[in-house]
């Protein structure tokens, strides 16, 4: 392969936004299998790591963060993957894992971002019509 085509461009972007081999291949048009050889492609590769090192640049000159940074984030805070830095009155650092009331706050916003949560749009009981029947006795 001298040179790649739009539809592998396409495929590139794709696969850079999702990490996903089968969406990147879905969307692009490809086969599951073609996406794989084509990330074993060496233009692939390296289109992929130049656009990737570009995203790198522009995600720190834009102060809005894409809804995959605050995934990541999340994620990460929920894993316990990220430290907070205490500074002590000695000017000893103490790198603090977040607790369990984080991590779960990080899980729910997660859970909610994915509609993990949502309640059924059925009623358990179907309450619309009640018949009422009276007899009288005398």
């Amino acid at each position: 392969m001298n040179k790649l085509n739009q539809k592998q461009i396409h495929f590139a972007n794709h696969y850079i936004k999702s990490q996903n081999v089968a969406q990147a291949s879905k969307s692009a048009g490809y086969s599951y299998k073609y996406g794989w050889k084509l990330l074993k492609c060496p233009l692939m590769q390296q289109l992929i790591k130049e656009k990737t090192a570009e995203n790198e640049v522009n995600k720190n000159k834009n102060p809005i963060a894409k809804e995959s940074e605050i995934l990541e984030f999340l994620s990460r805070l929920m894993r316990s993957q990220i430290t907070n830095e205490i500074h002590t009155k000695d000017g000893e650092i103490i790198q603090e894992q977040p607790g369990l009331k984080e991590r779960l706050k990080a899980a729910e916003l997660l859970g909610k971002g994915y509609n993990l949560f949502q309640a059924s749009e059925k009623p358990a009981a179907d309450i619309d019509k009640v018949e009422i029947k009276i007899k009288v006795v005398e």
